[in-house]
Protein backbone atom coordinates (compact mmCIF):
# COMPACT_ATOMS: atom_id res chain seq x y z
CA UNK A 1 0.00 0.00 0.00
CA UNK A 2 3.27 2.42 0.32
CA UNK A 3 6.33 2.47 -1.95
CA UNK A 4 9.06 0.49 -0.98
CA UNK A 5 11.90 2.25 -2.05
CA UNK A 6 11.14 5.09 0.23
CA UNK A 7 12.11 4.21 3.85
CA UNK A 8 15.90 3.74 1.80
CA UNK A 9 15.52 7.03 0.63
CA UNK A 10 14.62 8.58 4.33
CA UNK A 11 18.28 8.92 4.86
CA UNK A 12 19.15 10.96 1.93
CA UNK A 13 15.56 12.98 2.13
CA UNK A 14 16.06 16.82 3.96
CA UNK A 15 13.51 17.13 7.16
CA UNK A 16 13.45 20.09 8.10
CA UNK A 17 11.37 19.86 10.70
CA UNK A 18 9.76 16.48 12.43
CA UNK A 19 6.34 16.37 12.69
CA UNK A 20 4.04 14.55 14.60
CA UNK A 21 2.02 11.40 12.72
CA UNK A 22 -1.42 12.08 11.90
CA UNK A 23 -3.58 10.06 14.93
CA UNK A 24 -0.46 10.36 17.03
CA UNK A 25 -0.92 12.61 20.54
CA UNK A 26 1.59 13.60 22.52
CA UNK A 27 2.70 11.65 25.98
CA UNK A 28 1.09 8.26 25.39
CA UNK A 29 -0.30 5.61 23.00
CA UNK A 30 -3.85 5.62 24.30
CA UNK A 31 -7.19 3.79 22.18
CA UNK A 32 -7.48 6.33 19.44
CA UNK A 33 -3.11 5.70 18.60
CA UNK A 34 -4.25 1.74 19.26
CA UNK A 35 -7.17 1.63 16.48
CA UNK A 36 -5.14 4.36 14.11
CA UNK A 37 -2.39 1.59 13.95
CA UNK A 38 -4.80 -1.19 13.48
CA UNK A 39 -6.38 0.65 10.84
CA UNK A 40 -3.34 2.26 8.83
CA UNK A 41 -1.79 -1.51 9.20
CA UNK A 42 -0.62 -2.87 5.68
CA UNK A 43 -0.98 -6.91 6.99
CA UNK A 44 -4.94 -5.93 7.95
CA UNK A 45 -4.97 -4.90 4.22
CA UNK A 46 -3.18 -8.00 2.73
CA UNK A 47 -5.66 -10.16 5.27
CA UNK A 48 -8.83 -8.40 3.91
CA UNK A 49 -7.67 -8.79 0.63
CA UNK A 50 -7.32 -12.73 0.88
CA UNK A 51 -10.99 -12.95 2.96
CA UNK A 52 -12.57 -11.13 -0.33
CA UNK A 53 -10.47 -13.27 -2.91
CA UNK A 54 -11.77 -16.11 -0.92
CA UNK A 55 -15.38 -15.00 -0.80
CA UNK A 56 -15.26 -14.17 -4.61
CA UNK A 57 -14.16 -17.60 -5.32
CA UNK A 58 -17.10 -19.35 -3.29
CA UNK A 59 -19.70 -16.94 -5.11
CA UNK A 60 -17.67 -18.27 -8.37
CA UNK A 61 -17.95 -21.69 -7.76
CA UNK A 62 -20.93 -21.67 -6.47
CA UNK A 63 -24.13 -20.91 -8.78
CA UNK A 64 -25.70 -17.54 -7.40
CA UNK A 65 -29.95 -16.84 -7.19
CA UNK A 66 -32.63 -19.73 -7.58
CA UNK A 67 -29.91 -22.79 -8.20
CA UNK A 68 -30.73 -25.43 -5.68
CA UNK A 69 -30.23 -28.39 -8.43
CA UNK A 70 -27.11 -26.99 -10.00
CA UNK A 71 -25.58 -26.88 -6.17
CA UNK A 72 -26.34 -29.77 -4.66
CA UNK A 73 -25.18 -31.92 -7.61
CA UNK A 74 -21.94 -29.41 -7.30
CA UNK A 75 -21.73 -30.60 -3.44
CA UNK A 76 -22.89 -34.27 -4.31
CA UNK A 77 -19.89 -35.10 -6.84
CA UNK A 78 -17.43 -32.48 -4.07
CA UNK A 79 -18.43 -35.24 -1.86
CA UNK A 80 -18.03 -38.21 -3.31
CA UNK A 81 -14.13 -37.10 -4.55
CA UNK A 82 -13.88 -37.27 -0.82
CA UNK A 83 -15.34 -40.27 0.15
CA UNK A 84 -13.22 -41.67 -3.18
CA UNK A 85 -10.15 -40.62 -1.39
CA UNK A 86 -10.93 -41.75 1.68
CA UNK A 87 -12.06 -45.53 1.05
CA UNK A 88 -15.26 -44.86 1.48
CA UNK A 89 -16.66 -45.13 -2.06
CA UNK A 90 -15.37 -46.39 -5.53
CA UNK A 91 -15.97 -43.82 -7.85
CA UNK A 92 -15.20 -45.88 -10.27
CA UNK A 93 -17.90 -48.65 -9.23
CA UNK A 94 -21.43 -47.70 -10.06
CA UNK A 95 -22.39 -50.05 -7.40
CA UNK A 96 -20.75 -48.30 -4.75
CA UNK A 97 -22.08 -44.77 -5.77
CA UNK A 98 -25.40 -46.56 -5.95
CA UNK A 99 -25.32 -48.22 -2.38
CA UNK A 100 -23.67 -44.68 -1.04
CA UNK A 101 -26.24 -42.49 -3.09
CA UNK A 102 -28.71 -41.51 -0.25
CA UNK A 103 -25.54 -40.65 1.78
CA UNK A 104 -24.05 -38.29 -0.39
CA UNK A 105 -27.28 -36.83 -1.42
CA UNK A 106 -28.72 -36.01 1.97
CA UNK A 107 -24.88 -34.49 2.83
CA UNK A 108 -25.33 -31.99 -0.23
CA UNK A 109 -28.39 -30.68 0.47
CA UNK A 110 -27.13 -30.38 4.40
CA UNK A 111 -24.46 -28.36 3.20
CA UNK A 112 -26.58 -26.29 0.17
CA UNK A 113 -28.86 -25.35 3.43
CA UNK A 114 -25.78 -24.25 5.15
CA UNK A 115 -25.10 -22.35 2.02
CA UNK A 116 -28.20 -20.90 1.87
CA UNK A 117 -27.98 -19.74 5.31
CA UNK A 118 -24.72 -18.38 5.05
CA UNK A 119 -25.37 -16.36 2.20
CA UNK A 120 -23.42 -18.14 -0.26
CA UNK A 121 -26.04 -18.15 -2.99
CA UNK A 122 -26.60 -14.51 -2.70
CA UNK A 123 -22.62 -13.65 -1.91
CA UNK A 124 -22.52 -10.08 -3.52
CA UNK A 125 -25.60 -9.03 -1.96
CA UNK A 126 -24.78 -10.17 1.68
CA UNK A 127 -24.37 -8.15 4.56
CA UNK A 128 -20.69 -8.93 5.43
CA UNK A 129 -19.65 -8.80 2.07
CA UNK A 130 -20.36 -5.25 1.88
CA UNK A 131 -18.83 -5.19 5.62
CA UNK A 132 -15.42 -6.44 4.70
CA UNK A 133 -15.25 -3.87 1.79
CA UNK A 134 -16.01 -0.92 3.78
CA UNK A 135 -13.55 -2.18 6.27
CA UNK A 136 -10.63 -3.03 3.64
CA UNK A 137 -12.44 0.86 1.75
CA UNK A 138 -11.80 2.83 5.46
CA UNK A 139 -8.28 0.63 5.76
CA UNK A 140 -6.71 2.04 2.56
CA UNK A 141 -8.10 5.64 3.34
CA UNK A 142 -6.50 5.59 6.49
CA UNK A 143 -2.95 4.49 5.20
CA UNK A 144 -3.71 7.06 2.35
CA UNK A 145 -4.04 9.80 4.93
CA UNK A 146 -0.70 8.40 7.15
CA UNK A 147 1.16 8.01 3.70
CA UNK A 148 0.45 11.74 2.87
CA UNK A 149 2.49 14.21 5.03
CA UNK A 150 5.89 12.18 4.15
CA UNK A 151 4.90 11.81 0.42
CA UNK A 152 4.28 15.80 0.46
CA UNK A 153 7.92 16.76 2.02
CA UNK A 154 9.22 14.75 -0.25
CA UNK A 155 7.54 16.52 -3.15
CA UNK A 156 7.44 19.52 -1.71
CA UNK A 157 9.90 20.31 1.25
CA UNK A 158 12.93 19.97 0.45
CA UNK A 159 15.71 22.16 1.30
CA UNK A 160 17.77 23.86 -1.13
CA UNK A 161 21.00 24.04 0.92
CA UNK A 162 21.72 20.50 2.36
CA UNK A 163 25.35 20.83 4.61
CA UNK A 164 28.03 19.44 2.88
CA UNK A 165 28.36 15.89 5.54
CA UNK A 166 24.35 15.65 4.45
CA UNK A 167 25.26 15.37 1.13
CA UNK A 168 28.91 12.78 1.50
CA UNK A 169 26.48 10.44 3.13
CA UNK A 170 24.54 10.07 -0.26
CA UNK A 171 24.87 7.15 -2.40
CA UNK A 172 25.15 8.46 -5.32
CA UNK A 173 27.61 11.14 -5.39
CA UNK A 174 30.34 13.19 -7.23
CA UNK A 175 33.47 15.93 -6.39
CA UNK A 176 34.72 17.92 -9.07
CA UNK A 177 37.23 20.94 -9.27
CA UNK A 178 36.46 22.88 -11.93
CA UNK A 179 38.53 25.57 -12.00
CA UNK A 180 38.08 28.92 -11.97
CA UNK A 181 36.40 31.01 -9.60
CA UNK A 182 33.13 29.94 -7.23
CA UNK A 183 30.50 31.88 -9.55
CA UNK A 184 31.86 30.55 -12.73
CA UNK A 185 31.49 27.14 -11.21
CA UNK A 186 28.05 28.13 -10.01
CA UNK A 187 26.99 29.10 -12.93
CA UNK A 188 28.01 26.43 -14.41
CA UNK A 189 26.31 24.45 -12.64
CA UNK A 190 23.46 26.39 -13.09
CA UNK A 191 23.16 25.58 -16.32
CA UNK A 192 23.61 22.33 -16.41
CA UNK A 193 21.39 21.76 -14.39
CA UNK A 194 18.73 24.22 -16.57
CA UNK A 195 19.68 21.74 -19.28
CA UNK A 196 19.04 18.74 -17.89
CA UNK A 197 15.65 19.75 -17.09
CA UNK A 198 15.96 20.05 -13.09
CA UNK A 199 15.06 24.27 -13.00
CA UNK A 200 17.40 24.57 -9.91
CA UNK A 201 16.42 26.54 -6.74
CA UNK A 202 19.44 28.48 -5.89
CA UNK A 203 20.87 29.31 -1.78
CA UNK A 204 23.75 30.59 -0.20
CA UNK A 205 24.97 30.02 3.33
CA UNK A 206 28.19 29.19 4.67
CA UNK A 207 29.93 30.74 2.17
CA UNK A 208 28.57 28.33 -0.50
CA UNK A 209 26.07 28.50 -3.02
CA UNK A 210 23.48 25.65 -3.60
CA UNK A 211 21.15 23.99 -6.15
CA UNK A 212 18.62 21.60 -6.04
CA UNK A 213 16.55 20.58 -8.59
CA UNK A 214 13.88 17.72 -9.18
CA UNK A 215 12.11 15.67 -11.76
CA UNK A 216 8.70 13.46 -11.56
CA UNK A 217 7.91 14.64 -8.47
CA UNK A 218 4.13 13.77 -9.74
CA UNK A 219 5.44 10.21 -10.13
CA UNK A 220 4.89 9.76 -6.13
CA UNK A 221 1.32 10.03 -6.86
CA UNK A 222 0.61 7.13 -8.42
CA UNK A 223 0.28 5.34 -5.40
CA UNK A 224 -2.56 7.43 -3.98
CA UNK A 225 -4.58 7.15 -7.88
CA UNK A 226 -4.38 3.53 -7.22
CA UNK A 227 -5.75 3.30 -3.94
CA UNK A 228 -8.31 6.06 -5.34
CA UNK A 229 -9.15 3.36 -8.58
CA UNK A 230 -9.68 0.85 -6.03
CA UNK A 231 -12.10 2.88 -4.02
CA UNK A 232 -13.88 3.87 -7.38
CA UNK A 233 -14.60 0.23 -8.59
CA UNK A 234 -16.09 -0.61 -5.21
CA UNK A 235 -18.26 2.27 -5.96
CA UNK A 236 -19.28 1.45 -9.39
CA UNK A 237 -19.58 -2.30 -8.34
CA UNK A 238 -22.12 -0.94 -5.61
CA UNK A 239 -24.00 1.28 -8.09
CA UNK A 240 -24.26 -1.99 -10.77
CA UNK A 241 -25.42 -4.49 -7.76
CA UNK A 242 -27.62 -2.35 -5.94
CA UNK A 243 -29.12 -0.31 -8.85
CA UNK A 244 -29.04 -2.11 -11.76
CA UNK A 245 -30.54 -5.99 -12.62
CA UNK A 246 -30.30 -8.79 -14.49
CA UNK A 247 -32.41 -10.93 -16.20
CA UNK A 248 -33.89 -13.22 -18.21
CA UNK A 249 -36.35 -12.47 -21.65
CA UNK A 250 -38.09 -15.07 -23.96
CA UNK A 251 -39.29 -13.87 -27.22
CA UNK A 252 -41.17 -16.29 -30.04
CA UNK A 253 -40.05 -15.61 -33.72
CA UNK A 254 -42.67 -12.98 -35.17
CA UNK A 255 -43.69 -11.51 -31.56
CA UNK A 256 -42.52 -8.71 -29.52
CA UNK A 257 -41.95 -8.36 -25.78
CA UNK A 258 -41.28 -6.19 -22.72
CA UNK A 259 -41.64 -8.42 -19.76
CA UNK A 260 -38.45 -10.16 -18.38
CA UNK A 261 -37.50 -12.42 -15.10
CA UNK A 262 -35.24 -10.26 -12.30
CA UNK A 263 -32.94 -13.16 -10.90
CA UNK A 264 -32.03 -10.89 -7.99
CA UNK A 265 -35.57 -9.67 -7.06
CA UNK A 266 -36.95 -13.05 -8.63
CA UNK A 267 -39.75 -10.91 -9.77
CA UNK A 268 -41.16 -10.15 -13.41
CA UNK A 269 -40.32 -6.74 -14.32
CA UNK A 270 -41.56 -4.40 -17.17
CA UNK A 271 -39.31 -2.58 -20.02
CA UNK A 272 -40.40 0.94 -21.50
CA UNK A 273 -40.37 -0.65 -24.96
CA UNK A 274 -40.69 -3.54 -26.68
CA UNK A 275 -37.95 -6.06 -28.19
CA UNK A 276 -39.62 -7.57 -31.61
CA UNK A 277 -37.72 -11.07 -33.18
CA UNK A 278 -38.31 -11.16 -36.82
CA UNK A 279 -36.09 -14.25 -37.09
CA UNK A 280 -33.91 -16.32 -35.11
CA UNK A 281 -31.25 -18.97 -37.42
CA UNK A 282 -29.04 -21.67 -36.32
CA UNK A 283 -26.17 -22.50 -38.19
CA UNK A 284 -24.70 -25.57 -38.52
CA UNK A 285 -21.22 -27.70 -38.68
CA UNK A 286 -21.75 -29.06 -42.65
CA UNK A 287 -24.67 -32.11 -42.46
CA UNK A 288 -24.51 -32.44 -38.57
CA UNK A 289 -26.55 -31.22 -36.15
CA UNK A 290 -24.08 -29.60 -34.16
CA UNK A 291 -24.79 -25.60 -33.95
CA UNK A 292 -22.05 -23.69 -35.16
CA UNK A 293 -23.43 -20.01 -33.95
CA UNK A 294 -27.12 -19.02 -33.86
CA UNK A 295 -28.03 -15.20 -34.00
CA UNK A 296 -31.39 -13.13 -33.65
CA UNK A 297 -32.73 -10.61 -35.62
CA UNK A 298 -34.20 -7.69 -33.35
CA UNK A 299 -36.08 -4.77 -33.29
CA UNK A 300 -36.49 -2.37 -30.61
CA UNK A 301 -40.28 -0.87 -31.01
CA UNK A 302 -41.32 2.55 -28.42
CA UNK A 303 -44.37 4.43 -28.99
CA UNK A 304 -45.30 2.10 -32.01
CA UNK A 305 -42.08 3.36 -33.60
CA UNK A 306 -39.23 1.33 -34.85
CA UNK A 307 -36.14 2.55 -32.91
CA UNK A 308 -33.17 0.25 -33.92
CA UNK A 309 -32.97 -3.52 -35.32
CA UNK A 310 -29.53 -5.27 -35.11
CA UNK A 311 -28.43 -8.84 -35.43
CA UNK A 312 -27.22 -10.49 -32.18
CA UNK A 313 -24.99 -13.45 -31.26
CA UNK A 314 -22.81 -14.63 -28.76
CA UNK A 315 -20.47 -11.63 -27.44
CA UNK A 316 -22.06 -9.00 -30.03
CA UNK A 317 -25.21 -7.86 -27.73
CA UNK A 318 -28.23 -5.17 -28.78
CA UNK A 319 -27.80 -1.69 -26.60
CA UNK A 320 -30.42 0.52 -25.67
CA UNK A 321 -31.31 3.02 -23.48
CA UNK A 322 -28.10 1.44 -21.46
CA UNK A 323 -30.17 -1.86 -21.70
CA UNK A 324 -27.44 -4.57 -22.91
CA UNK A 325 -29.45 -7.64 -24.88
CA UNK A 326 -27.18 -10.57 -24.75
CA UNK A 327 -27.95 -13.88 -27.31
CA UNK A 328 -28.45 -16.57 -24.54
CA UNK A 329 -30.27 -19.26 -25.62
CA UNK A 330 -33.04 -20.82 -27.95
CA UNK A 331 -35.37 -23.31 -28.36
CA UNK A 332 -38.05 -25.10 -30.03
CA UNK A 333 -41.99 -23.70 -29.38
CA UNK A 334 -43.62 -26.53 -30.40
CA UNK A 335 -45.72 -24.59 -33.16
CA UNK A 336 -45.73 -23.96 -36.60
CA UNK A 337 -42.76 -24.76 -39.08
CA UNK A 338 -40.07 -22.30 -40.92
CA UNK A 339 -37.40 -22.78 -43.42
CA UNK A 340 -34.48 -20.91 -44.87
CA UNK A 341 -34.17 -20.53 -48.68
CA UNK A 342 -31.35 -18.55 -50.28
CA UNK A 343 -32.55 -17.10 -53.65
CA UNK A 344 -29.50 -16.24 -55.68
CA UNK A 345 -29.77 -14.83 -60.13
CA UNK A 346 -29.66 -17.93 -62.01
CA UNK A 347 -27.67 -15.96 -65.30
CA UNK A 348 -24.69 -15.26 -65.04
CA UNK A 349 -25.33 -11.83 -66.71
CA UNK A 350 -27.87 -11.07 -63.44
CA UNK A 351 -26.69 -9.89 -60.27
CA UNK A 352 -28.34 -10.38 -56.80
CA UNK A 353 -29.65 -12.37 -53.75
CA UNK A 354 -32.36 -12.97 -51.44
CA UNK A 355 -33.24 -14.20 -49.01
CA UNK A 356 -36.91 -16.43 -47.90
CA UNK A 357 -37.88 -16.64 -44.13
CA UNK A 358 -41.54 -18.42 -44.71
CA UNK A 359 -43.54 -18.75 -41.33
CA UNK A 360 -46.35 -19.68 -44.16
CA UNK A 361 -47.14 -20.18 -47.87
CA UNK A 362 -47.61 -16.65 -49.54
CA UNK A 363 -45.42 -15.70 -52.81
CA UNK A 364 -42.30 -13.44 -52.30
CA UNK A 365 -41.71 -11.17 -54.38
CA UNK A 366 -37.63 -10.40 -55.69
CA UNK A 367 -37.86 -7.40 -58.27
CA UNK A 368 -33.69 -7.32 -58.39
CA UNK A 369 -34.00 -10.63 -59.54
CA UNK A 370 -37.08 -11.16 -61.68
CA UNK A 371 -38.82 -13.45 -59.50
CA UNK A 372 -41.38 -14.58 -57.10
CA UNK A 373 -40.71 -17.52 -54.35
CA UNK A 374 -43.26 -19.63 -52.93
CA UNK A 375 -43.04 -22.47 -50.22
CA UNK A 376 -46.21 -24.92 -51.25
CA UNK A 377 -45.35 -27.56 -48.59
CA UNK A 378 -42.98 -28.12 -45.87
CA UNK A 379 -42.65 -31.98 -44.38
CA UNK A 380 -40.13 -32.57 -41.84
CA UNK A 381 -39.56 -36.18 -42.48
CA UNK A 382 -40.45 -36.90 -46.07
CA UNK A 383 -40.88 -40.05 -47.67
CA UNK A 384 -42.94 -41.46 -50.06
CA UNK A 385 -46.13 -43.85 -49.60
CA UNK A 386 -47.10 -47.31 -51.98
CA UNK A 387 -48.32 -44.64 -54.48
CA UNK A 388 -45.78 -42.35 -54.56
CA UNK A 389 -47.13 -39.41 -52.87
CA UNK A 390 -45.06 -37.20 -50.41
CA UNK A 391 -45.87 -38.11 -46.51
CA UNK A 392 -44.55 -36.55 -43.29
CA UNK A 393 -43.39 -40.13 -41.58
CA UNK A 394 -42.88 -38.56 -38.41
CA UNK A 395 -42.69 -34.97 -36.52
CA UNK A 396 -39.19 -35.15 -35.93
CA UNK A 397 -36.70 -32.79 -38.81
CA UNK A 398 -34.79 -36.19 -39.54
CA UNK A 399 -35.40 -35.44 -43.32
CA UNK A 400 -36.62 -31.87 -44.33
CA UNK A 401 -38.20 -31.10 -47.60
CA UNK A 402 -39.82 -28.13 -49.12
CA UNK A 403 -42.07 -27.84 -52.59
CA UNK A 404 -40.94 -24.54 -53.98
CA UNK A 405 -42.69 -22.62 -56.67
CA UNK A 406 -40.82 -20.28 -58.85
CA UNK A 407 -42.75 -17.70 -60.84
CA UNK A 408 -40.24 -15.47 -63.88
CA UNK A 409 -40.78 -12.57 -65.90
CA UNK A 410 -42.52 -14.20 -68.19
CA UNK A 411 -44.71 -15.58 -66.10
CA UNK A 412 -43.62 -19.28 -66.07
CA UNK A 413 -43.76 -21.56 -62.78
CA UNK A 414 -41.66 -23.76 -62.18
CA UNK A 415 -41.59 -26.17 -58.75
CA UNK A 416 -39.20 -28.29 -57.26
CA UNK A 417 -38.62 -30.41 -53.94
CA UNK A 418 -35.92 -29.70 -52.19
CA UNK A 419 -34.25 -31.44 -49.44
CA UNK A 420 -31.86 -30.11 -46.18
CA UNK A 421 -29.88 -33.20 -45.66
CA UNK A 422 -28.20 -33.83 -49.20
CA UNK A 423 -26.52 -32.17 -50.85
CA UNK A 424 -27.41 -33.12 -54.70
CA UNK A 425 -30.61 -32.21 -53.52
CA UNK A 426 -30.33 -28.84 -51.39
CA UNK A 427 -29.77 -26.28 -54.55
CA UNK A 428 -32.04 -26.05 -57.49
CA UNK A 429 -30.61 -24.68 -60.44
CA UNK A 430 -33.47 -25.58 -63.40
CA UNK A 431 -35.69 -22.78 -62.01
CA UNK A 432 -35.65 -19.58 -62.98
CA UNK A 433 -33.56 -18.48 -59.75
CA UNK A 434 -30.62 -20.81 -57.97
CA UNK A 435 -32.88 -21.55 -54.93
CA UNK A 436 -30.87 -23.30 -51.55
CA UNK A 437 -32.74 -25.04 -48.71
CA UNK A 438 -30.33 -23.27 -45.50
CA UNK A 439 -32.44 -23.93 -42.81
CA UNK A 440 -35.75 -25.64 -41.34
CA UNK A 441 -37.12 -25.60 -38.04
CA UNK A 442 -40.31 -25.00 -36.08
CA UNK A 443 -41.01 -21.54 -34.96
CA UNK A 444 -38.44 -21.41 -32.51
CA UNK A 445 -37.68 -18.61 -29.22
CA UNK A 446 -34.38 -16.70 -28.66
CA UNK A 447 -33.57 -16.31 -24.96
CA UNK A 448 -31.88 -12.97 -24.06
CA UNK A 449 -29.72 -11.96 -20.70
CA UNK A 450 -31.19 -8.40 -19.93
CA UNK A 451 -28.56 -6.92 -18.28
CA UNK A 452 -28.79 -3.26 -17.30
CA UNK A 453 -25.20 -1.81 -14.81
CA UNK A 454 -25.39 1.63 -13.97
CA UNK A 455 -22.37 1.39 -12.45
CA UNK A 456 -20.52 -0.01 -15.31
CA UNK A 457 -18.84 3.43 -16.56
CA UNK A 458 -17.36 4.48 -12.94
CA UNK A 459 -15.95 1.46 -13.07
CA UNK A 460 -14.27 1.91 -16.59
CA UNK A 461 -13.21 5.16 -14.84
CA UNK A 462 -11.89 2.97 -12.03
CA UNK A 463 -10.26 0.93 -13.95
CA UNK A 464 -8.51 3.57 -16.33
CA UNK A 465 -7.36 5.55 -13.34
CA UNK A 466 -5.62 2.08 -11.88
CA UNK A 467 -4.18 1.60 -15.13
CA UNK A 468 -2.36 5.55 -14.64
CA UNK A 469 -1.59 5.00 -11.44
CA UNK A 470 -0.04 1.79 -11.85
CA UNK A 471 2.26 3.23 -14.55
CA UNK A 472 2.76 5.76 -12.91
CA UNK A 473 4.16 4.26 -9.68
CA UNK A 474 6.38 1.74 -11.42
CA UNK A 475 7.35 2.98 -14.32
CA UNK A 476 8.37 6.77 -13.53
CA UNK A 477 10.54 7.84 -10.66
CA UNK A 478 11.25 11.09 -8.65
CA UNK A 479 14.76 12.20 -9.09
CA UNK A 480 16.41 14.81 -7.16
CA UNK A 481 19.86 16.35 -7.45
CA UNK A 482 21.96 18.62 -4.77
CA UNK A 483 24.90 20.59 -5.97
CA UNK A 484 27.13 22.53 -3.33
CA UNK A 485 29.65 24.85 -4.87
CA UNK A 486 32.07 26.12 -2.08
CA UNK A 487 36.06 27.58 -2.12
CA UNK A 488 38.65 26.52 -0.06
CA UNK A 489 42.19 28.12 0.11
CA UNK A 490 41.87 29.25 -2.99
CA UNK A 491 40.43 26.01 -5.04
CA UNK A 492 36.87 25.65 -6.07
CA UNK A 493 34.91 22.12 -5.58
CA UNK A 494 31.57 21.19 -6.89
CA UNK A 495 29.86 18.57 -4.54
CA UNK A 496 26.81 16.93 -6.32
CA UNK A 497 24.38 14.48 -4.71
CA UNK A 498 21.37 12.84 -5.63
CA UNK A 499 18.87 9.95 -5.08
CA UNK A 500 15.85 8.50 -7.38
CA UNK A 501 13.20 6.66 -5.52
CA UNK A 502 13.21 4.13 -8.76
CA UNK A 503 15.33 3.35 -11.74
CA UNK A 504 18.84 4.22 -9.68
CA UNK A 505 20.53 2.42 -12.50
CA UNK A 506 18.96 5.13 -14.95
CA UNK A 507 19.40 7.91 -12.82
CA UNK A 508 23.01 6.75 -12.20
CA UNK A 509 23.73 7.31 -15.82
CA UNK A 510 21.63 10.41 -15.91
CA UNK A 511 23.82 11.62 -12.99
CA UNK A 512 27.06 10.50 -14.17
CA UNK A 513 26.25 12.92 -17.79
CA UNK A 514 25.54 15.76 -15.55
CA UNK A 515 28.97 15.28 -14.04
CA UNK A 516 31.03 15.31 -17.43
CA UNK A 517 29.14 17.98 -18.58
CA UNK A 518 30.01 19.96 -15.97
CA UNK A 519 33.88 19.16 -16.17
CA UNK A 520 34.35 16.05 -18.47
CA UNK A 521 37.85 15.97 -17.90
CA UNK A 522 38.62 16.64 -14.20
CA UNK A 523 35.88 15.50 -12.96
CA UNK A 524 36.22 12.76 -10.08
CA UNK A 525 33.40 9.96 -9.72
CA UNK A 526 33.44 9.62 -5.96
CA UNK A 527 30.03 7.52 -5.74
CA UNK A 528 30.33 4.46 -3.24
Amino acid sequence: MTEKNDSRQAEDAPAPEKKEQPGKKAGGTGFVDALWKFFSSVHLAVILLLILAAISIIGTVLAQGDSAKDNIQLYENMIVKIFDTLGVVDANDPASLEAQHERTHLAAERLYRFSVRAGFTDLYHAWYFYALLALFSFNLLVCTIKRWPFTYRMMAKNEVALPEKRLKSMQTRRAITPGGTREEAAAMVEAGMKKAGYSPKRAESEGAVSFFGQKGAWSRLGVYGTHASILIIFIGGIIGVTQGFKGYMQITEGTSESRFFDRRTKTTMILPFEIRCDNFQVDYYGDSRRPKDFYSDLVVVQDGEEKMSKRIEVNSPLVWDDIWFYQSSYGETGRGAKVTLRIAAAAASSSGEGVVKQFDTRPMDFPDLGVSVQVLQVIPDFALDENRRPYAKSNQPNNPAALIEVKGADGDARRAWLFQRYADARTSKDLPATVTFVDYGGIQYTGLQVVYDPGVWVIWVGCTLMVLGLYTAFFTSHRRIWARVAESDGKVTILLAGNANKNREGFAETFQSLGDRMDPKTGEKTAG
